[in-house]
């Protein structure tokens, strides 16, 4: 019983083996698929969506580029083609006016080819023929000649001039205007035997303090920043000066006690005219700070004036001399390469006088105005 069993586990074990294979089953390959789609990671929906979208507008561009090397020559030629049937019908209007009548259907020729062609028997064109002759002639491209070297130097020798056009002088001429205020800086003598308190008390926009100034001449730009100008100048001004004093003499008296005085010194006024009519000279350095159209000029120099008016009084202007420093901020407008405007609030101060002036103390004048002028290029 113990063989029968065993060869009965052998031969079940060797039906086995004889239906064994090495492909595996159908549960097994199952089982892989099932584990690889897991290991699998699968895109974003955004992600996916922005690459299509890329591809879109790489696809678009590429077809814009090529539509656009494509359409230009394509434009060019069409250009071409309606400059060359202008042309043709231009010319086909002009023969057919001047050498076809549709009206008798004649055709005027030369007499030399008449006789040519009646010598050889051949016919004559009609004419329509003859106009698509014409056109056909007309619309065909234009036969390009070479040129001789010859012709070619000499066309390279001549000499080519330009248009005259005028350089434009860095110099300006000037002429302006200047409404002004006058003020006095007082210095009193030492050796006087009264007490000079001041000046009285005047409004400073007083039309009592107005002058006026003409100034004319030249400036001329060294380069975009530098300049320097110089001309002549004008002054005019009518004005009355009142100061007050004291007599260095004064009344005492004892008040009180022995200790306690009263001094009595009494005030007085005077007035006396300062009308002066000068002529003179200036000359300074302008910077430009900035602009084209509109240029900031800042501007300082020194003027010279010298009286001419003749006065009566304690104040005599003829012979007078004044030596003073200027500074002024400009505004500079171009109407046009000719002319320009400018506008200017002006400064004056006479460091330097030497007037005949009979009063207890020197005077050193000095005036503040806004100048309105224009300049003229040549």
């Amino acid at each position: 019983m113990k063989d029968l069993h065993e060869d009965n586990l052998f031969g079940s074990m060797r039906e086995r083996l004889g239906r064994y294979e090495e492909v595996p089953s159908d549960n097994l390959w199952e089982k892989i698929a099932t584990q690889k789609k897991s290991k699998e990671r699968a895109w974003p929906v955004w992600v996916q969506t922005i690459s299509m979208v890329g591809m879109g507008v790489i696809l678009l561009l590429n077809f814009e580029l090529q539509k656009t090397v494509v359409e230009k020559p394509v434009s060019v030629e069409k250009e071409q083609m309606q400059l060359s049937r202008k042309d043709a019908q231009s010319e086909t209007r002009k023969v057919t006016q001047s050498e076809i009548t549709t009206d008798t259907q004649t055709i005027t020729r030369n007499p030399q080819l008449e006789t040519r062609n009646s010598k050889l028997e051949t016919p004559t064109p009609s004419i329509s023929d003859l106009k698509s002759e014409i056109t056909a002639d007309s619309i065909s491209p234009p036969v390009i000649t070479k040129k001789d070297s010859s012709d070619v130097n000499e066309i390279k020798d001549v000499e080519i001039v330009p248009p005259y056009k005028k350089p434009k002088s860095k110099f300006q001429l000037y002429f302006s205007l200047t409404p002004s205020l006058s003020f006095q800086k007082m210095i009193p003598s030492p050796n006087e035997q009264i007490i000079i308190e001041g000046f009285q008390h005047r409004s400073t926009m007083s039309m009592k303090r107005f002058g006026f100034g003409i100034d004319a001449g030249f400036q001329k730009d060294i380069n975009k920043i530098f300049g320097f100008y110089g001309g002549l100048s004008f002054y005019r001004q009518h004005q009355e000066l009142t100061y007050r004093y004291f007599d260095r003499e004064a009344d005492v008296t004892r008040v009180g006690d022995e200790w306690t005085f009263e001094i009595n010194r009494p005030q007085h006024t005077r007035t006396f005219n300062y009308s002066m009519t000068n002529v003179g000279a200036r000359t300074g350095l302008l910077i430009t700070l900035k602009g084209e159209k509109l240029k900031h000029k800042f501007g300082a120099g020194i003027a010279y004036s010298y009286g001419l008016m003749t006065s009566q009084g304690s104040y005599t202007n003829r012979a007078s001399n004044y030596l003073a420093y200027q500074v002024f901020y400009r505004n500079e407008v171009k109407v046009n390469d000719r002319w320009s405007w400018f506008v200017e609030p002006v400064f004056t101060y006479s460091f330097m006088s030497k007037e005949k002036l009979t009063e207890p103390f020197q005077l050193k004048p000095y005036r503040a105005g806004v100048s309105v002028g224009t300049l003229y290029r040549f």
